[in-house]
């Protein structure tokens, strides 16, 4: 075969196995939204559900869901002691349950976990995903506190809500804090204090709820929602966010 023949052929073979690789389109590009190296923020924190401290990293669950999707798409975010992203990936679940020598534990949702190989997967080669099969499939959702005030402990990662609390305990369910009003705010008499360690906790920003999620002896995931007061509330939540992930 004549050199330059010989030439064609080889590169005609790379390309077809590399093309499609690199044309490649992913439903969500994660590293359109959260370019590779970049620095966490307080935009990139805005827009997590989850917090959680390995060591010197700090891992999130970032929303990439796009608006005119119908699909709730989270990802994990990883960042190293410098806040430098060092990788990103799909995450088949809802929340961290823990992590472990840099393995993350967690519930698979089985319809994400069907859908992984449509996103970006590029977690740091030292980072595992454990997903354990989502056996506890129903799901109780109540809530019927109000947030009022926090308080973060850095030396524990801890954080304190003074709430008030109603005896409904669905009132809350599917309000934002846009739903808080003079009428809504009588039916809450009782006050109190709890204490939970930052990363147990998922947050929406945008609507103002806060999740703590158990399981219940019985089998089946109780998912309590906390409403903030008024959006300055969730401000002094994000910055008390901030205010861990950075402490030494």
């Amino acid at each position: 075969m004549n050199y330059h023949i010989k030439q064609i052929v080889i590169f005609s073979i790379a390309l077809y196995f590399l093309l499609p690789i690199r044309c490649k389109r992913y439903l969500i590009d994660i590293y359109e939204q959260v370019p590779p190296n970049s620095i966490l923020s307080k935009g990139i924190l805005r827009k997590c559900i989850q917090v959680f401290k390995s060591g010197q990293d700090v891992i999130l669950i970032y929303d990439a869901s796009r608006p005119d999707w119908e699909y709730y798409d989270p990802h994990l975010l990883i960042f190293d002691e410098n806040r430098i992203l060092k990788g990103a990936g799909y995450f088949a679940s809802q929340k961290i349950d823990s992590i472990h020598k840099n393995v993350v534990f967690a519930k698979m949702n089985e319809t994400r976990h069907l859908r992984q190989d449509n996103y970006v997967n590029d977690l740091p080669k030292d980072y595992q995903i454990h997903l354990n099969p989502d056996y506890n499939r129903s799901n109780l959702r109540c809530g019927n506190k109000i947030i009022d005030g926090v308080d973060f402990d850095t030396s524990d990662g801890s954080v304190r809500f003074k709430v008030w609390a109603s005896m409904d305990k669905f009132i809350l369910v599917s309000k934002t804090v846009k739903n808080i009003d003079s009428t809504l705010l009588q039916k809450f008499v009782a006050q109190d204090t709890l204490k939970y360690r930052v990363s147990e906790l998922l947050f929406n920003t945008k609507s103002g709820v806060i999740t703590i999620q158990s399981i219940k002896k019985e089998g089946g995931v109780v998912s309590e929602f906390l409403l903030v007061k008024d959006e300055k509330i969730m401000e002094r939540f994000l910055d008390g966010l901030w205010m861990i992930i950075n402490a030494k």
